[in-house]
């Protein structure tokens, strides 16, 4: 179990639970992997990253002239297969296997000051589309915050 200030999840006990920050820096972010072959996820394998973004700095980091948080919210939902996605009350954009990767998800949860954001990627062909997002689904469904 990953227990931040502002929040917990449970990350299952054969995944790895690693800490990052995204947002140029600014939001610091729990992410919890599976590797199935290869050095990476991205080889073969998924990936969650859960973090607090406060709504100053999702109005405020900017690349190349674009809000990020525009950026990544629109990769998804411009994606192939794209659908609608609702888990404990977190909702966004999940795009099913295509050319660029076996499942992708971008879900926010409004939260006082900000949002809470789940990003996950897999990649690789160990498991179907479906199998990585009933994976994610089970960990979205863990999610508790404390705002």
């Amino acid at each position: 179990m990953d227990t931040d200030s502002n929040f917990s999840y449970t990350c299952p006990t054969d995944w790895s639970l690693l800490t990052n920050l995204n947002y140029d820096g600014q939001v610091k972010t729990s992410e919890c992997t599976k590797i199935y072959s290869g050095q990476i996820s991205f080889d073969d394998g998924a990936s969650i990253v859960i973090g607090f973004v406060p709504q100053t700095v999702a109005d405020t980091v900017q690349v190349a002239g674009e809000n990020f948080s525009d950026i990544i919210l629109n990769d998804v939902k411009g994606q192939e297969n794209v659908q609608v996605y609702s888990n404990n009350n977190f909702v966004g954009w999940y795009s099913l296997k295509n050319p660029q990767h076996t499942f992708q998800l971008i879900a926010r949860l409004p939260a006082t000051g900000g949002y809470y954001e789940i990003q996950a990627l897999a990649m690789g062909d160990t498991k179907t589309d479906q199998e990585y997002k009933q994976m994610i689904d089970a960990i979205v469904a863990t999610f508790q915050s404390e705002k």
